[in-house]
């Protein structure tokens, strides 16, 4: 239970409407897509980063735990409050702040779905490519902090791929600017990278800097249905990296990704630093089971055709 002095202070903050503390609310603010579930003591809902900086402070002057969320679709359970404290959902810090179209960049804040990004960029030619399963679902913020991918990410790359700057309030409430439009901001550390994928554990993502493309004149859908016993001829068609951003280093990840689905894997395609014995592993338990059903097919009357789907598309004059 968290005293109510703090939750007065709390309100002070971010308004009264901006503090729940109600058995319902906490109950709602518990879990995430995962089993996993975990009551906070109180949920706070900024509206800004100075808000978000200044609970932080307060946090870190009552000791207590925070953990900022977005809209709960994460499969990790990392926006759930384990050890009590403050959920910190993002989902009101939720506009597109510019669409730069002579840049192709979007700035927009962490509580913006992915979804209405894409709509929104579509209406004027551009493209965001990263489309999470979630993404009718998921924010912006959450996609960075856990590096989200999608089907997509075979040809353009992951969330990371787009992120060009940050807005993070750091654990003691100081804000930091990371980035920005100009491509040539190599000078000193990638602090950009440096908090992709952290799942909030070295700051709390408010707003970024995203990096669009042209949207694709054609999208085409192709369907292949092959025999089992030819599974394992199709690996050399995954050889072949599609085209790929430039600089951003997808192309040694999607190979890897389509061979391991097939059941083998190629050191040549691998990631540096890539745990190829877990992908050997992986890929001798993929091979053995499409073996197994192959022998369970082979003398059926009606013999199994796996079907591949592929997405293609043709982009926009670059």
């Amino acid at each position: 239970m968290i005293d109510q002095s703090i939750v007065k202070r709390l309100r002070k903050i971010v308004g009264k409407d901006g503090v729940l503390d109600s058995p319902e609310d906490l109950a709602s603010f518990s879990i995430d897509s995962t089993f996993a579930e975990r009551e906070p003591d109180v949920v706070v809902l900024p509206t800004t980063t100075e808000q978000v900086s200044q609970v932080v402070q307060l946090a870190v002057e009552e000791n207590l735990p925070i953990v900022p969320r977005g809209m709960a679709s994460g499969l990790a359970a990392a926006s759930i409050p384990f050890s009590g404290g403050i959920a910190l959902p993002l989902t009101r810090m939720n506009h597109i702040l510019e669409i730069d179209a002579e840049n192709r960049t979007a700035l927009v804040e962490a509580g913006v779905v992915t979804a209405i990004l894409q709509a929104e960029v579509e209406k004027i030619g551009l493209f965001y490519p990263p489309d999470p399963s979630s993404n009718r679902q998921s924010t912006i913020g959450g996609n960075i902090a856990c590096n989200a991918g999608g089907p997509r990410c075979l040809k353009y790359g992951v969330t990371g791929d787009y992120v060009l700057g940050l807005k993070v309030v750091l654990p003691d409430g100081r804000v930091l600017e990371t980035g920005g439009k100009a491509i040539k901001n190599v000078v000193g550390y990638d602090l950009n990278s440096l908090f992709i994928g952290s799942e909030g554990t070295l700051g709390i993502i408010t707003e970024t800097l995203l990096r669009l493309t042209s949207k694709p004149q054609f999208v085409r859908t192709a369907v292949a249905e092959f025999p089992l016993r030819l599974f394992g001829r199709l690996v050399p068609v995954f050889q072949v990296c599609p085209d790929q951003p430039a600089g951003h280093g997808a192309h040694q990840r999607a190979p890897r990704s389509a061979l391991l689905a097939f059941g083998q894997s190629t050191d040549k395609c691998a990631s540096p630093g890539a745990d190829t014995h877990s992908d050997r592993r992986l890929a001798v338990l993929v091979q053995h089971l499409a073996r197994r059903r192959l022998q369970q097919h082979q003398h059926s009357k009606h013999p199994s055709y796996p079907s591949l789907v592929a997405h293609g598309s043709s982009p926009g004059q670059e």
